[in-house]
């Protein structure tokens, strides 16, 4: 694409160019490039929801059998879980309480 782009003309040629290689791929290539951009930042979150979403009643069951515990000061993530465990609502099933609390 940068080759594309470095190509001579004005502004719509180039544009044209590019489009020569995205072609229909535009799709393609944005997700390409934002996986790309979120593994080099160092950020794997991104990559998680897709493996670990049919997970989430285990983790929410194993949760609820463990005591967390901080390894430093810092007690916001052993908080955070105690609050979504808090606001679970009752009567429901661990599915449809986890679906509401992402919906």
């Amino acid at each position: 694409m940068v080759l594309a782009y470095q190509t001579e003309g004005e502004i719509p040629q180039r544009f044209a160019a590019i489009e020569l290689i995205i072609g229909t791929c535009h799709q393609e290539v944005l997700e390409k490039c934002e996986a790309r951009l979120a593994h080099a930042g160092n950020n794997h979150f991104p990559f998680l929801p897709r493996f670990y979403r049919s997970h989430r009643a285990t983790l929410f069951r194993f949760l609820n059998v463990v005591e967390l515990k901080s390894s430093s000061q810092d007690t916001s993530v052993v908080e955070a879980i105690e609050f979504l465990k808090s606001h679970l609502l009752t009567g429901m099933s661990t599915k449809q309480q986890l679906m509401n609390m992402v919906s």
